[in-house]
């Protein structure tokens, strides 16, 4: 996964990028260290984590409403 780390265009690319890398088992630090070690700035690697949390917890809150509902028949 690191392999693609070089010259990532724009956020939703770094995005999908920590995405990536979570999902094959990296922890953030691990992610966000060669990032910054690479040429990242700081604001735009943060501003990605930030993004996939605000996400995450979107995705949280959906699926807490989806179990709250009750069906009646």
């Amino acid at each position: 996964v690191f392999a693609t780390l070089l010259n990532l265009p724009d956020l939703p690319d770094l995005i999908k990028y920590i995405r990536e890398c979570r999902e094959a088992g990296y922890e953030d630090y691990e992610i966000r260290i060669p990032l910054l070690d690479n040429g990242w700035p700081l604001d735009e690697v943060q501003r990605a984590f930030y993004e996939l949390r605000l996400e995450e917890e979107r995705k949280l809150k959906k699926r807490e409403r989806v179990a709250d509902k009750t069906i009646y028949v």
